[in-house]
């Protein structure tokens, strides 16, 4: 949607993977994706000489849809601030994403 936004012309593929096999190939320039799965899939394929680019085309948050005054919301944001502000989570960006 993005790049069709942009009047840019461009291919589809039914995956990830698909785009990434096609750049590899030859058969596409670059591949749009989120950066986080594709730093998870390149990390994946350790013998690739595909690099991510430090360019951010358009940033997402990620969400948790909860209903209005959810008793949930509080306790949600305890445990995540929890785990993101522990040892362990950097621990695991490490590993998935670098």
């Amino acid at each position: 949607f993005y790049l069709t936004g942009l009047k840019i012309k461009h291919q589809t593929f039914p995956n990830a993977q698909a785009a990434l096999k096609s750049l590899q190939q030859g058969n596409a320039d670059a591949v749009v994706y989120d950066q986080v799965i594709l730093q998870y899939l390149l990390k994946e394929q350790a013998e690739s000489e595909l690099q991510i680019l430090p360019e951010t085309l358009l940033s997402e948050y990620y969400a948790f849809a909860l209903p209005e005054k959810s008793r949930h919301r509080e306790t949600i944001n305890r445990a995540l601030l929890q785990e993101i502000n522990a040892p362990k989570w950097q621990s695991l960006l490490q590993t998935y994403l670098n």
